[in-house]
Formats: structure tokens, C-alpha cells, sequence
């Protein structure tokens, strides 16, 4: 199809080419309305795959700091029950809780 100029060019025009050039446009749309889509759920899939990474490095972090809590306080209570032992051993005096216990009178 070419540009018009003028009104008679209007005549010149044929509804075959009006059909044509209607389906063309159709077509068109629905090409750019499937490469919206396309671009959408490519860009989905990209966030629903970084929030899956996301959160497992979350998980791992929360289990290690899970663990290494675990660690810390088995190791200050093994700490703390060495020393009480030796300090016991070495003083001759009863170990902390047999102390409380006879100055609370309990049995």
C-alpha cells in the first residue's frame, strides 16, 4: 500500500487490502502481546529461581548459627564444670550446689 496523496487515491484503495492489511494488524498484536508474556514469565521463573537460592542460603546461615550456638554454650558449660572441679579439688570445699543447698536447709 502506498501513502495517499489525495482523495482519489481513497478510490484506489480494495477491500482485499483492507482485509489483508486488517489481519496484518491482528497478527501483529498478538505477536507482541505473546513476547509480553514470554518476557513476563522468563523474568518470573529468574525470581521465583533467585528467591529459591535466597532462601536455602538463609536456611544454611540459620542452621550454622544454630550450630555454632550449640557449640559455644557446650563448650563454656564444659569450661565452667572443668573449673568448678579443680577449684572444688583444690579448696576441699563442697561444689557449688551442695553449698546452696546446705544454706537453704534443703535435703
Amino acid at each position: 500500500m502506498k501513502n495517499f496523496s489525495s482523495l482519489d487515491d481513497l478510490n484506489l484503495i480494495k477491500i482485499e487490502d483492507v482485509i489483508k492489511k486488517k489481519r496484518y494488524l491482528y497478527f501483529k498484536n498478538l505477536s507482541i502481546i505473546s513476547e509480553a508474556i514470554h518476557s513476563k514469565q522468563k523474568h518470573y521463573a529468574e525470581n521465583t529461581e533467585r528467591e529459591e537460592i535466597l532462601s536455602n542460603f538463609d536456611k544454611s546461615l540459620t542452621d550454622s548459627l544454630n550450630a555454632i550456638i550449640r557449640v559455644r554454650n557446650t563448650y563454656s558449660d564444659h569450661t565452667i564444670g572443668q573449673i568448678e572441679s579443680l577449684f572444688h579439688i583444690y579448696s576441699g570445699r563442697a561444689p557449688l550446689s551442695e553449698t546452696f543447698k546446705h544454706s537453704c536447709h534443703i535435703a
